[in-house]
C-alpha cells in the first residue's frame, strides 16, 4: 500500500482513540499501524506524546483558611507546640528558632508555588 493512502492528518483525539485502542489490543505497535493503515512514526509520536501526559501529576492549588483546632487536655508537663492545618502536620521542640517558624508559615501561607523557591 503506498504511503498516500495512509492516514497522516488525523486530528488528536482521533489519535487519542487509537492510542487507546491499541493498548487494550494484543498487538504490537507495528501491526496495528500495518491493520488501521495508520504511518508508523506518527502512532509512535502521538503514543509517547499521550504517555508523557499521563505521567505528569496535575498540580492543583487548594486555597485554604484558618481552622479553630481543639486543644486535648494533657495530664503531665507538655512539651513543644504540635501544629494541624489541612494535611500538614508541625512538630515545635521547645527552644525552636523563632525565625525558622516564621520562615515555614510563611510559606505555608503562600502556598504550594512558592514552597519549592
Amino acid at each position: 500500500m503506498s504511503k498516500t493512502n495512509k492516514h497522516t492528518h488525523l486530528p488528536r483525539a482521533a489519535w487519542e482513540n487509537h492510542v487507546e485502542n491499541w493498548k487494550n489490543s494484543s498487538l504490537t505497535k507495528a501491526a496495528y499501524c500495518r491493520q488501521k493503515n495508520l504511518v508508523y512514526s506518527q502512532f509512535i509520536y502521538w503514543s509517547s506524546k499521550f504517555k508523557t501526559q499521563e505521567a505528569t501529576p496535575m498540580l492543583v492549588a487548594v486555597p485554604s483558611s484558618p481552622v479553630a483546632v481543639p486543644v486535648a487536655q494533657r495530664s503531665g508537663p507538655v512539651s513543644g507546640i504540635k501544629l494541624h492545618l489541612n494535611a500538614c502536620y508541625l512538630d515545635i521542640p521547645d527552644g525552636f528558632n523563632e525565625d525558622t517558624l516564621t520562615r515555614i508559615l510563611s510559606l505555608l501561607e503562600k502556598g504550594p508555588s512558592h514552597a519549592s523557591g
